[in-house]
């Protein structure tokens, strides 16, 4: 339960910090650059390098249900848990099925979040610039024993990612967890 309670107080204060397409004030303890980006500090922590996605858009709608119903990929095993007790609606994922990522895929991911950091304000808005105040949804929670519980992959204003990984790998980590969702029923772990 504390940690259902931190990891809302997180996405909170994330949705607040965002509101206006304003700059993110800067967080004491973080890491920070020269445009104001600054590694995401608050939340829980995991015992390992771990996502959460959505093999249903509707499992996506909110940060809890990701994580009782989506997916959960351990990056070292590059094994992903059915975290629902239930079958999907279409009969595909079934509850607590197992799925396994190729051993190059496994590899490329461990490679990809070796640098264990995400951070926020990667896009700050110009003076001037216009926000239509619409935002782009992330595509994983991740997080790790030295990196918080964090959306990866969201932005306000319909502009690139706002809060992703601090070295820019962000865009091919989508892109390979999008293949993985996109081809699970070609994945399912023999001998699990």
């Amino acid at each position: 339960m504390p940690i259902r309670f931190s990891f809302l107080i997180a996405v909170a204060i994330a949705a607040m910090m965002f509101q206006n397409c304003a700059k993110t004030p800067n967080l004491a303890g973080g890491d920070v650059d020269a445009q104001g980006a600054h590694k995401v500090v608050d939340g829980p922590l995991l015992s390992s390098k771990t996502f959460y996605v959505a093999h249903d858009p509707i499992l996506a709608s909110d940060n809890e249900t990701l994580l009782r119903k989506g997916l959960r990929l351990d990056v070292r095993t590059g094994v992903l848990v059915n975290q629902n007790d239930r079958d999907s609606a279409d009969g595909l994922v079934k509850a607590g099925q197992r799925f396994c990522l190729t051993s190059a895929e496994r590899d490329e991911l461990q490679h990809l979040v070796q640098q264990d950091a995400v951070c926020a304000g990667l896009n700050p808005m110009n003076a001037g610039d216009y926000c239509p105040m619409a935002i782009q949804l992330p595509y994983a929670l991740y997080g790790s024993n030295s990196q918080t519980l964090t959306q990866v992959g969201s932005a306000s204003c319909l502009k690139a990612p706002d809060v992703d990984f601090c070295e820019g790998q962000g865009e091919r980590v989508a892109d390979l967890l999008d293949q993985v969702i996109q081809t699970l029923d070609q994945r399912i772990c023999a001998g699990l």
